[in-house]
C-alpha cells in the first residue's frame, strides 16, 4: 500500500467496523433511545414502528436537542445529565467500544 494511501485504507476499514457492529447491535439501541427520549420528552411511548427508518424518525433525537438548546429543560438538567450519559455510552460501544472504559 503506497504511504500516502494508508490514511484512507484506515479509515474505509474502522468504517466497515462501525457498520459491522451497527449491524450486530440491531434496532435495540434504537428501541432503547425511543423509550428514553419519550420519556425525557413527556411523550406517549405507545408500539415502536417497526420500519427501521420509521423507528429512526420517531426516537425525537432532533426535537430533544431543540428543547434543549431552547432552554425548555433547564429545571431537569441534572436528572438529564445521568440519563443521556447512558445514551452515549450505548453509542460509544458501537462507534468505539471501550472508549468510555478508558476514562472509568
Amino acid at each position: 500500500m503506497p504511504r500516502e494511501e494508508r490514511f484512507r485504507v484506515l479509515v474505509a476499514a474502522n468504517l466497515c467496523a462501525v457498520v459491522a457492529r451497527e449491524l450486530r447491535a440491531g434496532e435495540a439501541p434504537m428501541r432503547e433511545d425511543l423509550t428514553l427520549f419519550n420519556e425525557l420528552l413527556g411523550m406517549e411511548g405507545g408500539e415502536p414502528p417497526p420500519d427501521p427508518e420509521r423507528l429512526r424518525e420517531a426516537v425525537g433525537e432532533a426535537e430533544l436537542a431543540a428543547r434543549l438548546r431552547a432552554g425548555e429543560l433547564d429545571d431537569r438538567l441534572e436528572e438529564l445529565g445521568g440519563r443521556l450519559a447512558a445514551h452515549v455510552r450505548r453509542k460509544l460501544e458501537v462507534a468505539r467500544p471501550g472508549y468510555d472504559s478508558a476514562w472509568a
